[in-house]
């Protein structure tokens, strides 16, 4: 049901605490974010606190579609634009598409440009969604850079100097359990060399010219694809390791970002094949491998080293609060199934004694299941695949919702005849599963067998999150993204303000933006390996134009931004705990500038909803985002943060090798017929559409940032399909009163 209802109360609790002037009103007559007041019971590593939202949407007639020419609103700057704008038959009657850029541009500097030729400007929920990827990154890349880097190197040190004194003395049945776990931090340590404080140390070197090693090494830097792993005895992904980085700034590519992906990926069997069907190893291989696993975990256990066990923690808190708990089993975890059994760690005989051995391995590989396939444990391809094998891994690679969404609408494990199987998902699929029902129909299979079984599959997903609560969907920064998205793609209260907001393209226009949107969140979604800092601290905003005469309207919905508000005060809250802000960095600077842009564009978005006139002040504080934007994006563009095209690769398909890949383009505009208040006429507005893509790639040429840049420099791949209902075929003027350049049709 739809939530324009007229003089509906909506409340959405949705939001923490202010990061930044906590006291201050949103308006002047009442605030808009209030205390929920409700206790949620969410891991302590999450940091998010529920506030609530009211809206009183406004009541009254609003404009048809098409107006007729004279009964848009337009000021000089918009009335020099229109005339120049391609297909105004279109723009009439659906009140709104997008057009292709003639020349690269930021977001920022666009509002900016339109904001000082006098064209008012609509802030597009792409350009919020991209603001607040922007800020998250940057404090990620701070805390990486100045805390959770030099922690990861030296518990890496620690690890290798325990187990190395420890392996002098090892009994004959400890031996290749010794060098299963050490060459495993050899690897890591050859991986991260380059961010080594010191030169290396000749034990070090010896392990690094190990065979095992060097041919583990190999593979990781030939990224072919699936493999047996020599040093593990198990298959590995090796074509992850090519896996997204900044292409401009390659050469400074962080070394540790390899290395930790390495140790998140590296499996220690725990059981064999005639424990578990899917198992490639035997039960002597689980033994020695979880023997290995169980040193690792003594390492960093407090009653042993103290130190190393506080750094470990500190990173694996970071790594749930930003992107949520492993999918399988990490050392802490092995550690606490450890405790439950009554196992004691500290005591190295319980990694001596084959019986405890096998009671512990047997136990996590009972109480674990997975949620992600990532292929290492699967047998050989069938109809019938049966459930992947369990591992430990040092510190557990991510298995987000939206991974099991995706690994869940392809065959296996869709049950279809092989004719009808579904190699590669859509990334459409989870905003389908997110609840648009326009992503659903773009992407729903042909043929009955494999639309009935995608149909089914969906519906059980969708099922299980509408039973989810708020604890759940808040659990890390990466969950609360993904309901913010989710709440975006979702009606709003602000629907009912204008008529372009009800049409069938606006909501294909709202998946597209919402894909672009999980494509960002995607990409961010591992440690190490950003683009560097590199930003001029943020100061007084250079206008560059006056604020005071820009109409600046925000796409009315409230409860997704309200949903950033809230992500954005969770991030600063979990920053400041970890101590990710460096005392002389930018990050805390850049987060509060977006958190204050994102906060004013809620408040005109609640005023546009509820049919009520901007005040004098909020009006003033409004016309300055453009500039905002436009300076926020210059004094981070040498860090090469801001650019809005990205690419992520989202699953692998291991009977094709061929690997699904999402990304965003450059910065597209939208011309739009907004309305600022109600009783008020349509008037044309510019704002910023982020295009979405889909490729499929080789696994052992997965795309990076560099090389998907390249390709849409060279020839852009067409969009998805929802794009063609609103996007045409043509170039928007550079400037107002600059000429049109007709496009062709993309080729399909």
């Amino acid at each position: 049901m739809r939530l324009g209802i007229l003089a509906l109360m909506v409340a959405v609790v949705a939001c923490g605490k202010p990061a930044v002037s906590p006291n201050a009103r949103l308006l002047p007559s009442r605030p808009v974010v209030t205390a929920s007041g409700k206790k949620l019971k969410l891991p302590e590593w999450s940091y998010w606190e529920p506030y609530a939202l009211s809206l009183t949407p406004a009541q009254g007639p609003v404009p048809e579609l098409p107006p007729t020419v004279a009964a848009i609103a337009r000021t000089t700057g918009s009335e020099r634009l229109f005339a120049d704008l391609p297909q105004k038959e279109l723009l009439l009657r659906r009140g709104f598409y997008t057009m292709q850029r003639p020349t690269f541009a930021r977001i920022g500097d666009r509002y900016a440009e339109w904001a000082r030729a006098g064209v008012p400007v609509l802030i597009t929920l792409d350009t919020l969604f991209f603001l607040t990827h922007v800020a998250i990154d940057r404090a990620y890349a701070e805390a990486e850079a100045t805390l959770l880097g030099p922690r990861f190197d030296a518990v890496l040190a620690r690890l290798e100097t325990s187990l190395g004194a420890q392996a002098k003395n090892a009994s004959a049945d400890l031996v290749d359990a010794y060098a299963m776990a050490r060459g495993v931090l050899a690897v890591a340590a050859a991986l991260g060399r380059r961010n080594a404080a010191g030169p290396e140390t000749p034990e070090a070197s010896r392990l690094r010219s190990d065979g095992d090693v060097q041919r583990e090494l190999e593979l990781v830097r030939a990224h072919r694809g699936m493999e047996k792993s020599p040093l593990l005895g198990v298959p590995i992904d090796y074509s992850l390791f090519s896996s997204p980085t900044p292409g401009p700034h390659e050469v400074e590519r962080d070394g540790r970002s390899d290395a930790l992906a390495w140790l998140s990926l590296a499996p220690f069997a725990l059981a064999g094949k005639t424990e578990q069907a899917a198992s490639p190893a035997t039960v002597g291989q689980a033994r020695v491998a979880t023997r290995a696993m169980l040193l690792l975990a003594r390492a960093v256990d407090s009653d042993v080293d103290p130190i190393s066990a506080k750094q470990f923690a500190s990173l694996q808190r970071f790594r749930r609060f930003a992107f949520g708990a492993a999918d399988d089993a990490s050392v802490s975890d092995v550690d606490r199934v450890a405790e439950r059994l009554g196992l004691d760690l500290a005591d190295p005989k319980v990694v001596v004694d084959i019986t405890k051995v096998d009671r512990l391995r047997h136990a996590v590989t009972l109480q674990w299941k997975l949620h992600v396939d990532d292929g290492t444990g699967a047998p050989a391809p069938g109809p019938e695949p049966g459930p992947p094998t369990v591992y430990a891994r040092l510190f557990g690679k991510s298995g987000t919702e939206d991974a099991e969404v995706l690994s869940a609408l392809v065959s296996p494990p869709l049950r279809v005849a092989d004719a009808e199987r579904r190699s590669l998902p859509s990334g459409l699929d989870v905003i389908a599963w997110l609840g648009s029902p326009e992503a659903k129909a773009s992407v729903l299979p042909t043929g009955d067998e494999r639309r009935a079984a995608y149909d089914q599959a969906l519906a059980a997903l969708g099922q299980r999150r509408s039973r989810s609560d708020e604890s759940q969907r808040h659990h890390s920064v990466y969950a609360s993204l993904l309901d913010a998205i989710g709440t975006y793609v979702e009606p709003s209260a602000g629907d009912a303000t204008n008529p372009v907001l009800g049409r069938p393209e606006w909501r294909l226009h709202k998946v597209e933006a919402a894909a672009a949107a999980w494509t960002m969140l995607r990409h961010d979604a591992s440690m190490f390996g950003r683009s560097p800092l590199g930003a001029v601290p943020v100061g007084d905003v250079r206008f560059r134009g006056d604020p005071s005469i820009t109409v600046v309207m925000v796409e009315p919905h409230p409860e997704a931004i309200l949903k950033l508000v809230a992500l954005l005060a969770q991030v600063a809250r979990g920053m400041q705990a970890f101590g990710g802000f460096a005392p002389t960095g930018t990050a805390r600077a850049t987060l509060n500038e977006v958190d204050a842009i994102v906060r004013t564009a809620l408040e005109v978005a609640v005023r546009s909803t509820e049919g009520m006139p901007l005040d004098a002040e909020l009006q003033g504080r409004a016309g300055t985002l453009p500039y905002r934007m436009a300076d926020l994006e210059m004094r981070l563009a040498a860090s090469g943060a801001v650019d809005t095209a990205l690419v992520a690769d989202v699953h692998h398909d291991l009977r094709t090798n061929g690997v699904l890949h999402v990304a965003t383009g450059n910065a597209q505009d939208l011309a739009i017929l907004g309305r600022t208040a109600a009783g008020e006429s349509l008037q044309l507005a510019m704002g910023v559409a982020l295009p979405y893509y889909e490729l499929v790639q080789d696994a052992s040429n997965r795309l990076d940032d560099d090389a998907w840049r390249k390709r849409l420099a060279d020839r852009a791949p067409p969009r998805t399909s929802v794009a063609g209902a609103y996007a045409i075929a043509a170039l928007v003027p550079a400037k107002p009163g600059a000429p049109v350049a007709e496009l062709p049709p993309p080729k399909r």
